[in-house]
């Protein structure tokens, strides 16, 4: 059985079940545009798009717009994000800390 989950700006493929035959490690996909449609690809093989994801987007706008410069605990930041994953959340914070 799998499971097919949205990480930002990624697709997770994972294997939660599998009869005779052991699990295999998570895949990280990205959707790539392809003539009028789009194929997945693996996430290593294709390069991260320019600028920020959405959730990125979002983080960046609720810290600047939720907190004064004395800024705020990762824990307030996520507070204000309550629609975002925990795990989406700390990608982006991730991101954001390592790339502005």
């Amino acid at each position: 059985m799998f499971q097919l989950t949205q990480t930002d700006d990624q697709l997770r493929l994972l294997c939660t079940k599998q009869k005779d035959a052991a699990r295999f490690s998570p895949i990280d996909l990205r959707m790539v545009p392809s003539g009028a449609g789009c194929v997945m690809q693996l996430a290593t093989d294709t390069p991260r798009p320019a600028g920020l994801s959405d959730t990125q987007q979002k983080a960046l706008y609720a810290l600047r717009s939720s907190f004064t410069d004395d800024g705020a605990t990762t824990t307030e930041w996520q507070a204000v994000m309550p629609d975002v994953p925990e795990r989406t959340f700390y990608r982006a914070k991730k991101v954001l800390i390592d790339n502005l």
